[in-house]
């Protein structure tokens, strides 16, 4: 499982939003872009599971500059963070269809309660895929843990 941010500004309510995102999914995989380029391209490559997209979005330039490769988005889990919530930007912002809107001047802890649904729900599928009911624990006494939920991207 893979969590991408993407935030052009490294300082600032940005800063604040990734450290809590790189809290919350403590033992997950999170890669943060600076360069919408780099990100779009990366996004752009195969990925083996559907990644969980944070988009950090300072203005509605920004904005524009990244609805023109939206199409990298419509196969993600998508939370968008816009720089305001008036009308024109909120609609634009409902191009990429995210799973979750927020605003730069919201407090993050909306975004981190939908962030963990969705960690857990991916973590949920990948183990029901997994699950043999007819298969023995290798030691029933000390059954295996999930020690880092990085390991879960290569099920």
């Amino acid at each position: 499982m893979t969590i991408f941010f993407y935030s052009s500004e490294i300082k600032g309510n940005a800063d604040v939003y990734q450290k809590r995102v790189e809290q919350a999914a403590s033992g997950v995989q999170v890669n943060v872009y600076r360069n919408i380029e780099h990100f779009t391209d990366r996004l752009g490559k195969p990925m083996g599971k559907k990644p969980i997209v944070i988009l950090y979005v300072r203005t509605k330039d920004e904005l524009f500059m990244l609805l023109a490769s939206r199409d990298v988005f419509l196969d993600v889990k998508l939370i968008l963070i816009l720089p305001e919530d008036d009308n024109e930007t909120v609609a634009l912002g409902h191009r990429f269809h995210p799973n979750f809107v927020t605003y730069v001047h919201s407090e993050p802890s909306r975004l981190i309660a939908v962030l963990n649904k969705l960690i857990h729900a991916q973590v949920m599928s990948i183990l029901v895929r997994n699950f043999e009911p007819n298969k023995p624990i290798a030691n029933s006494e000390n059954p295996p843990l999930i020690q880092d939920l990085t390991d879960l991207h290569t099920s």
